[in-house]
């Protein structure tokens, strides 16, 4: 699941808590946040575990591109 909602903490946390409610076991979490790490959702889904950022973006016309950020760029506030 992708989650691209405004990059409203309070909005996204809601989200991810529903989704993660609903959503079968082995589903995994992105956000599209550029502002906001995925570290501040993952408690919110109930599987911190299966969390991460993804960030689209298009540096060159014709080169799509993504940023994937996993456990590893954890940052906690």
């Amino acid at each position: 699941m992708i989650e691209a909602v405004p990059e409203n903490l309070a909005v996204k946390i809601e989200i991810f808590t529903e989704l993660g409610k609903k959503a079968p076991a082995k589903t995994i979490f992105a956000t599209n946040s550029s502002t906001l790490p995925v570290s501040l959702l993952e408690e919110s889904s109930g599987r911190p575990e299966k969390c991460l950022n993804i960030h689209f973006y298009m540096p060159l016309q014709g080169m799509n591109m993504a940023d994937v950020m996993g456990e590893i760029a954890r940052c906690r506030p």
